[in-house]
């Protein structure tokens, strides 16, 4: 559930610094997480008005990028050491990691707004970053270069709510009401979050944007979902499949704030590479062990 957790901000990860032919070339990951609008969200729907809108699902790098990097760092290192960089990147962040293009693909959606109120969409997708910097001092082969990559990952979130009652849309014949008090929540499931609340007086649930009740109860456990309860944007960009019932939780809203990593500074975690990209152990930086008789380790060291 840490994947679906919503925050503002950044969430820095460990910085991974390879070192190569003897510290003459080096190749600096920064790496941290985001949550990022989804285009052309965030965007306001009012008086019962609707509007069309294409939205793209996203996973994995975009062609630009991954053509950005191969063509500077990636044409510096090949293909082998390409590969030992993916493959060390998820040793030490624990997820996979690949520069290569990704999945995107495209559908069109209908959204609509209250008839006498209005409607703010908003759509987040999960990525993380990568600064990447890389430089080579030796001498016939000087070069530099740094870019950012991002890498569109599967957890979204619909942070869409709606009022009912909007005094711009002339609705006489409808009266302002008081807003129910609730305790706003988000329902996790799968890829998947949406914006809710949780109703004082009722106790019922419902979508931040739609008042009708949801079949679903506040427990320590999860509780059955069906997909189709979610809108057919979210299933769509969270690659979920129409028609399932899948566990879900309920979970107190809540947005952590992160700092900015700085470019320095970062905990960092330094692997030498050899010339075939493998990891070097030196031995010579190991604590020996203690030896049961020193005067023999005096003897050995004359």
């Amino acid at each position: 559930m840490d994947d679906l957790d919503f925050f503002e901000g950044r969430r820095p990860l460990p910085k991974i610094v390879f070192v190569l032919n003897k510290g003459k070339r080096t190749i600096a990951f920064t790496p941290w997480k985001e949550w990022r609008l989804i285009e052309p969200s965030p965007f306001t729907l009012r008086c019962g008005n609707k509007r069309t809108e294409t939205l793209t699902y996203r996973y994995g790098m975009e062609r630009s990028q991954t053509t950005s990097f191969e063509s500077t760092i990636g044409s510096s290192l090949g293909q082998k050491g390409v590969a030992s960089l993916e493959s060390s990147l998820k040793t030490t962040l624990g997820e996979e990691i690949k520069f290569q293009v990704g999945t995107e693909r495209q559908e069109t959606f209908e959204f609509g707004s209250p008839e006498c109120g209005y409607k703010v969409v908003r759509l987040y997708q999960q990525v993380r970053a990568l600064h990447v910097k890389y430089e080579d001092t030796r001498f016939w082969h000087r070069d530099a270069n740094e870019l950012t990559l991002f890498h569109w990952m599967k957890p979204i979130y619909d942070a869409t709510h709606a009022e009912q009652y909007d005094p711009s849309c002339n609705c006489e014949a409808v009266a302002a009401e008081g807003r129910r008090a609730g305790i706003a929540a988000r329902i996790v499931c799968g890829n998947a979050s949406r914006l809710a609340v949780q109703r004082e007086d009722t106790g019922q649930f419902e979508f931040a944007d739609d008042p009708a009740q949801l079949d679903l109860y506040l427990s320590d456990g999860a509780a059955p979902f069906y997909t189709d309860w979610f809108p057919e944007h979210l299933t769509f960009l969270a690659g979920m499949d129409r028609g399932e019932m899948i566990p879900a939780h309920v979970w107190e809203e809540s947005v952590h704030f992160a700092l900015i990593p700085q470019l320095e500074g970062a905990p960092e975690v330094h692997t030498e590479l050899d010339e075939a990209f493998e990891p070097v152990v030196r031995v010579s930086g190991l604590r020996p062990p203690a030896l049961a008789h020193p005067e023999r380790e005096m003897t050995a060291e004359r």
